[in-house]
């Protein structure tokens, strides 16, 4: 998820209280920060089931704002709809804590290092737009 979320964000950046106007530069900065979550994306690959074909479903950097959709559970793994079935778990219903436990036992995926990724993915573009803003990583990552 990008850090500029609203239009007007896109507009500006507020550092340290200060407004500062990139002049249309903000699309770059975004792109890099995408770019961040991606490279994390790719360097996790041959864990917990990211592959190759699935790190990176796609990469947006032409039209409106540039974005980056990564894998996440592998849920249409073949069976697993069967298994949720047997053991209750259905799609539409929130799912416990003891279901998620379930389907991660039943992907072979290790919730830990699945959540260690996920946080190295998501701080990965805070620290990507950090480095090319010259801003703080925790100014970014609270912006």
């Amino acid at each position: 998820m990008s850090a500029f979320s609203g239009k007007a964000m896109l507009q500006r950046l507020v550092i340290g209280g200060e407004q500062m106007d990139f002049d249309g530069s903000v699309r770059r900065i975004t792109a890099v920060h995408e770019s961040g979550h991606a490279v994390a994306r790719v360097l996790s690959i041959g864990r917990v089931g990211i592959t190759n074909e699935n790190a990176i479903r796609w990469i947006e950097m032409d039209e409106g704002t540039p974005h980056c959709s990564v894998f996440e559970l592998p849920l249409g793994m073949p069976g697993l709809k069967e298994f949720g079935e047997r053991e209750g778990i259905r799609e539409g219903v929130r799912w416990t804590v003891d279901d998620w436990r379930k389907l991660f036992s039943f992907m072979r995926i290790d919730p830990l290092e699945w959540a260690s990724l996920r946080l190295l993915e998501l701080t990965a573009g805070a620290a990507a737009q950090g480095k090319f803003t010259g801003a703080s990583f925790g100014l970014v990552w609270h912006d």
